[in-house]
């Protein structure tokens, strides 16, 4: 630079956006109903399981699939100690099953449901589809993780006896 030139001063780096505000992103997340499904193991010897709405097939070859849970989730507990969970998706015709899994006392929630033990795992009767897994990989994922699942045995339906 000679003396007397003029340089443009540093480039500013632009602000980062203001992230979403949870219950902004919540209302949006709501606006498309998405699919539900059950995701269930066994823990101390008693089956334990909840609804979820964050599930994709991953893979064909081998055949995968993803499932995400809270953290704090007493179902992805007994998934770290069994290695082992299932996915059972629901239609809207399950909406009380949605409801029991979603907030009814974890104790009720097989009692109310028609199961059968498939690989070591709960699969619901009367769903869509049924799905039994062993724990291929678990991924942090802020709030969440993130458990991938080699399937073992997938079933279309209704599988099973009908729902009680």
């Amino acid at each position: 630079m000679t003396p007397g030139q003029l340089t443009a001063p540093p480039a500013r780096a632009p602000a980062a956006p203001e992230p979403a505000t949870a219950d902004a992103f919540r209302a949006a997340m709501r606006s498309c109903p998405p699919p539900v499904g059950i995701v269930a193991t066994v823990d101390g010897g008693r089956p334990a399981g909840c609804a979820v709405n964050a599930f994709l097939a991953l893979s064909v070859n081998p055949p995968s699939l993803l499932v995400s849970l809270q953290n704090d989730s007493a179902t992805l507990g007994g998934i770290g100690s069994s290695g082992r969970f299932g996915l059972s998706l629901l239609t809207e015709r399950h909406d009380r099953l949605v409801r029991l899994f979603s907030s009814g006392p974890r104790a009720d929630r097989f009692r109310a449901a028609d199961f059968e033990i498939v690989h070591g795992v709960p699969l619901l009767a009367g769903v869509p589809a049924a799905f039994a897994c062993t724990v291929a990989a678990r991924l942090p994922a802020h709030d969440h993780t993130l458990v991938v699942g080699d399937v073992l045995h997938a079933a279309t339906g209704p599988c099973g006896l009908e729902e009680r």
